[in-house]
């Protein structure tokens, strides 16, 4: 556990290359909280960003197997009903 509570978590593949690197807010690593790299096989850069509470928050920048950038994507942070509301694609039931 790091000083600030989270656990920091390292996987790699079955040749010793590193497919993801982030951190966790409890000990059973069921909740995903702040920076996440992923890999490809090939070592590169897959995808990075921060997940909030299980879910991917603000900018994640991603690149394709070769290392060139792909279109980088935000995310609210929300679960998907409430994403649905922000969007204004729903309403909430009263």
């Amino acid at each position: 556990m790091s000083a600030d509570g989270s656990y920091g978590v390292r996987v790699n593949d079955a040749s010793g290359q590193l497919r993801m690197e982030g951190s966790y807010s409890d000990v059973a690593l069921n909740d995903r909280h702040g920076a996440f790299s992923f890999y490809h096989a090939n070592g590169r850069l897959e995808s990075a960003g921060t997940f909030a509470h299980g879910l991917k928050s603000g900018l994640w920048h991603c690149a394709t197997v070769s290392g060139h950038a792909r279109v980088d994507r935000w995310y609210a942070g929300l679960p998907w009903d409430d994403l649905q509301v922000f969007l204004g694609l729903a309403t909430r039931a009263k």
